[in-house]
């Protein structure tokens, strides 16, 4: 481990490999790398002493830290290479072929042809690549395993090794060699005294041969011949801490060099949410956090702009990081839509006396039936209560000779929210999404008209849940009964698509004002037989003249505001069809809270 002079310790082999690892810099100081490492024959040395790949230089991404491998002369001259190297690919260790794909640069100059096009195997790329002395040199610049010459297949992509192929006696294979621990690497002897090199187990590293065809991979404890080159590589979801690596099979059965420090590291898992933005960076540059993040990157989550925290929770600033051991330092949390908020009127939809604007009512819901055209026709109304979960009306799908209270649906009901046009199949704006209806709860003590419509309530549960945004978002619910009743002539707000004042449903949505009429009150205004239906959970909206509820309007939501929020207090029922008024019956919500938290608790979790 490498001490920073924070008293942070970071891996010895992120010390002066061109990237910050050390949170105040310390590992990549110029005091440190002149004298700390000597750079490979195949690795470029920063200004102030870091190693980092070769093809790093001129490549335009920042690999050393104080950008030396882009302000050398060439990297202004060479525009040939410039179009060659890829500038585009995602990731610092990629390579760009002049057809356009991305390929790994340690794939490069390996006589392997990974671009179709053999962009990756030029002279003009590979003729100043320095070979190891246990790698033949290509004509053309390319290092392959010197052990190719004798293997009958052209390592090169030209062919030029089987000019100098030599024919060799094949050594047989070893029936039983030594076991060895993890990561450790031993030999084992022949009875000629020839000894081999046996593959390591290292976690996440994968060893193999670099054929022009294929990669041939080694399986662990694979017994290889002297003078023999294995190239490494890592697993899915681990990651290299230097673009190449590669040893070789001395006489002796020992690795050379005998590397000790682990090539690949484990990956973080993707870190995604619905509640959080999150912004991810890697040595100060954005990266994806939705994919795999390698050691050393930061992630910092916030509530969207349409979630807070709840309970009123004072967000704080937090930053996360991607650890060595594939763990990030800590685990997200989770934010709550907003709720009760409507959007500053931008655009007036209707103009048949009321005018609702786009985001007049974020939580309302159309619930369309399927006819028996198989056409999606409006039904009812509904409000959101959270990205799932729908408020509406029991008898928008009480069916008379139906028992059961939880409804199953096999495709009759669908639902759409930040929809202004009653047509399904408008989408009308960019907000609008049309979800399916997963299954419906009726309240057990609901049975239609023969019980008075008493205890008509339902809770509709999603198939998938909504996109939450300023134009979609649930209305308040008052879970501990903080507000009180609302006085009368209270004003509350309802939206919907019901019947206008001539009788002709609406095709855009309308909005009214309705006065709270209390249970007592709306009772004593009916005496024709009208007030049985004024059950116990239920209260009065609306006046003898003007704005009100009509047909098609069942199952909206009647909000009042409470803190400059709108909370859900009543669902529309019923009326009295021999009055010509606009009063309604609403079912409380605050009646059947405990049975409607029941229900959001089993599906927010």
């Amino acid at each position: 481990m490498f001490a920073c002079s924070n008293g942070q310790c970071v891996e010895s082999y992120l010390v002066c490999d061109g990237r910050t690892d050390c949170t105040d810099g310390s590992d990549e100081t110029q005091d440190l790398c002149n004298g700390f490492i000597t750079c490979p024959s195949y690795a470029f040395r920063c200004k102030y002493g870091a190693c980092v790949d070769e093809s790093a230089k001129c490549n335009g991404i920042k690999d050393c830290v104080d950008g030396s491998d882009e302000n050398l002369p060439e990297c202004k001259t060479n525009t040939q290479v410039n179009q060659t190297i890829g500038t585009k690919c995602q990731g610092r260790n990629k390579f760009k072929c002049k057809s356009g794909k991305c390929i790994n640069k340690a794939s490069t100059c390996d006589g392997i042809r990974d671009c179709q096009d053999g962009s990756d195997e030029t002279l003009l790329l590979c003729k100043n690549v320095q070979c190891s002395k246990y790698a033949f040199k290509c004509d053309y610049g390319a290092c392959v395993n010197k052990s190719s010459e004798c293997f009958g297949k052209e390592q090169c992509s030209n062919g030029s090794v089987q000019e100098h192929c030599k024919p060799i006696t094949p050594i047989p294979a070893v029936e039983n060699h030594k076991n060895i621990s993890q990561s450790s690497i031993e030999s084992t002897t022949q009875s000629n005294n020839m000894q081999k090199c046996m593959v390591p187990n290292t976690e996440g590293t994968i060893y193999y041969y670099n054929n022009i065809n294929q990669k041939n991979v080694l399986p662990y404890h694979t017994q290889v011949d002297q003078n023999t080159l294995v190239y490494e590589d890592c697993e899915a979801d681990y990651y290299k801490v230097v673009p190449t690596r590669f040893m070789v099979c001395l006489e002796s059965g020992q690795w050379e060099p005998l590397v000790r420090d682990q090539l690949c590291l484990k990956k973080c898992p993707p870190m995604t949410s619905d509640s959080l933005d999150i912004q991810c960076s890697y040595n100060g540059e954005p990266v994806d956090c939705s994919k795999s993040s390698i050691n050393g990157t930061k992630l910092r989550p916030s509530c969207k702009s349409t979630h807070s925290l709840p309970n009123g929770q004072i967000e704080t600033p937090v930053e996360l990081y991607c650890q060595s051991n594939g763990k990030w330092s800590g685990q997200l949390y989770t934010c709550v839509p907003q709720c009760g908020k409507i959007v500053p009127p931008s655009k007036p939809l209707i103009f048949h006396g009321v005018t609702a604007y786009y985001g007049t009512a974020p939580w309302n819901v159309g619930i369309y039936r399927r006819d028996k055209n198989n056409n999606y026709k409006m039904h009812c109304g509904g409000s959101l209560i959270t990205s799932n979960l729908i408020i509406s009306a029991a008898h928008c799908f009480w069916e008379s000779d139906s028992t059961n209270k939880i409804i199953m649906n096999n495709g009759k009901y669908k639902i759409a929210v930040g929809k202004y046009v009653s047509n399904i199949l408008e989408m009308d704006n960019e907000f609008t999404q049309i979800i399916e209806v997963e299954l419906i709860y009726i309240n057990n003590n609901f049975f239609g008209h023969t019980g008075f419509y008493a205890y008509d309530i339902a809770v509709v549960v999603l198939q998938t849940k909504v996109k939450i945004s300023y134009m979609v978002s649930p209305v308040c619910m008052d879970w501990t009964d903080k507000f009180s009743i609302p006085n009368d002539g209270s004003l509350g707000k309802i939206v919907g698509w019901g019947k206008t004042e001539h009788m002709v449903q609406s095709s855009t949505l309308l909005e009214a004002s309705l006065p709270y009429i209390n249970h007592t009150a709306c009772r004593n205004m009916y005496r024709n037989g009208f007030e049985v239906f004024v059950t116990s959970d239920k209260f009065c909206a609306g006046t003898k003249s003007g704005q009100g509820v009509l047909e098609g309007d069942s199952g909206a939501g009647l909000t009042f505001e409470h803190d400059s929020l709108h909370y859900l207090t009543g669902v529309t029922s019923d009326k009295d069809p021999n009055t010509n008024d606009s009063i309604a019956l609403f079912t409380d919500v605050s009646y059947h809270l405990q049975w409607i938290r029941t229900i959001y608790t089993n599906y927010s979790n």
